[in-house]
């Protein structure tokens, strides 16, 4: 998802601090406020919670459907508001 991710948001405007593969843990970190996540529809039912909100992501050149995932209600963190933000940014293009 990252490369797909970069390659769609080209020229990356990410500084990346931590990056898991674990779908347990990245759902435990959305939840926990740490983060948010990007991913493909055949993963979205590891973030079916009703603490977590999973929202299409149309981007330019981008044919994969993909979807973030987000805290259903509080505040983003500095990092995942930034995340947030580009991507809602790049939507528009």
């Amino acid at each position: 998802m990252r490369q797909v991710l970069d390659a769609a948001l080209h020229p990356p405007q990410t500084n990346t601090l931590l990056e898991v593969d674990q779908l347990t843990i990245v759902t435990g970190m959305v939840e926990a406020s740490l983060g948010t996540s990007v991913g493909p529809a055949l993963t979205l039912f590891h973030f079916e919670r009703k603490s977590l909100v999973i929202r299409p992501l149309a981007i330019a050149n981008l044919t994969r459907k993909i979807y973030m995932v987000l805290r259903q209600e509080g505040s983003l963190s500095v990092a995942a508001q930034a995340l947030h933000d580009l991507i809602v940014f790049r939507m528009k293009d």
